[in-house]
């Protein structure tokens, strides 16, 4: 009960500065949460970027997120009855009963959602961690119980070693490290390397930088550290596809939907014909919003559908050797000074026709790995071409 005034206390803190800071910001009374429940809830806008099934976040994030350790993990959560050796106690056992209706409740919550994501339950992380190690250190006691004291004379060094660390720990640490090893130096490891490259070329040669790439797929600022790169107002020297939602669409309703609550509120008296004309032209404009909704492609997405096209119709004819920036808000991009790019579209023959055309040559290529989750936009090497 301590916890949970505690939780309440500090929530209510928290959600009162937020409120006067954003409100502040604003300029109008603003709680910014309620807005993100109204548009990934209700407006349901989220899906945009892809819907899993209920039973997600129990049957592929949990394991994915625990790893080699996600049998552990189950094993603590489900010996919370009584205490497993005289080092428990009760207190400890209610507390980790806490936590686990904490991290069901936390992943029974996130299911309603229609879109997931294995990053939505990383929070829960340490949590996991707690009822491995409590079922790894049980393990542990007991294994040592069962089995008789010895000298340590009698033992090799690799004997005291296997038997101080069992072995379905060292199969774990195994499995985990190797993992790591691979996914920290090799698997999507070139689009972070492509940042690190881009940042040692000299800022006289650097104008401009364009991913030709799905959005997000490199660190971006957070690497490049490149001043001059900066966006400025709507002119931008380092961009790249978008992939935004349809924001626009909702915005509109929302508004509809205040003008349509002031309108009936300063014309109490309207008859009954009017309200149901009101009613039916509300319902037209939510069904057109929802076609319009289903319709919508994002800039990547359009993109990818016809590479060519969109590079011919969205890009000048000629490189200007000026590198001037590109203006976001007409819809239109300038021909940078380097390109950015996987392999997959560098083989596209139309594509690598028109580049090398247009002065484009390869100046950087690495792999990105020996498997690739979207092999039909992300396949292959990170290539980078220069304008020369």
């Amino acid at each position: 009960m301590d916890v949970m005034a505690i939780v309440a206390v500090m929530g209510v803190i928290s959600a009162l500065a937020c409120f006067l800071i954003d409100s502040s910001f604003y300029g109008v009374a603003t709680f910014t949460p309620l807005n993100f429940v109204r548009q990934n809830l209700l407006n349901d806008i989220s899906s945009f970027y892809g819907v899993n099934r209920l039973h997600f976040y129990f049957t592929q994030a949990f394991t994915f997120v625990n790893f080699s350790m996600f049998p552990t993990v189950i094993l603590g959560m489900i010996m919370l009855a009584t205490p497993q050796n005289d080092h428990e106690s009760r207190g400890q056992l209610d507390r980790l009963r806490s936590a686990r209706v904490a991290v069901l409740g936390t992943m029974l919550g996130l299911s309603v959602l229609r879109h997931k994501e294995f990053r939505f339950i990383e929070p829960l992380l340490p949590l996991f961690n707690c009822f491995a190690a409590r079922a790894m250190v049980n393990n542990y006691i007991k294994d040592r119980l069962a089995r008789p004291a010895t000298s340590p004379a009698d033992v090799s060094p690799l004997e005291r070693i296997l038997s101080a660390r069992p072995l379905g720990f060292i199969l774990r640490s195994s499995i985990s490290l190797l993992a790591a090893v691979y996914l920290l130096g090799f698997h999507y490891r070139a689009q972070v390397s492509v940042i690190d490259y881009l940042r040692e070329v000299p800022d006289l040669q650097l104008k401009s930088v364009g991913f030709l790439t799905p959005c997000h797929s490199t660190p971006w600022q957070s690497h490049l550290h490149k001043p001059h790169l900066a966006p400025n107002g709507t002119q931008e020297r380092l961009w790249m596809l978008n992939c935004e939602p349809p924001l626009v669409s909702f915005q509109n309703s929302y508004l509809s939907e205040a003008d349509s609550t002031a309108n009936t509120t300063a014309h109490q008296n309207a008859t009954e014909s009017d309200e149901d004309s009101e009613r039916k032209r509300e319902t037209i404009a939510t069904t057109k919003q929802m076609n319009e909704t289903r319709e919508y492609e994002d800039e990547a997405s359009e993109f990818y559908g016809d590479p060519t096209g969109f590079l011919r119709a969205r890009f000048p004819g000629t490189v200007d050797r000026g590198y001037p920036a590109t203006d976001k808000s007409l819809q239109s991009y300038q021909w940078p000074s380097h390109l950015v790019l996987f392999e997959a579209l560098w083989n596209h023959t139309s594509v690598h026709e028109l580049l090398q055309t247009l002065g484009y040559q390869v100046v950087w290529n690495q792999t990105n790995g020996w498997w690739h989750d979207d092999p039909q936009r992300r396949a292959g090497s990170v290539i980078v071409l220069r304008s020369v």
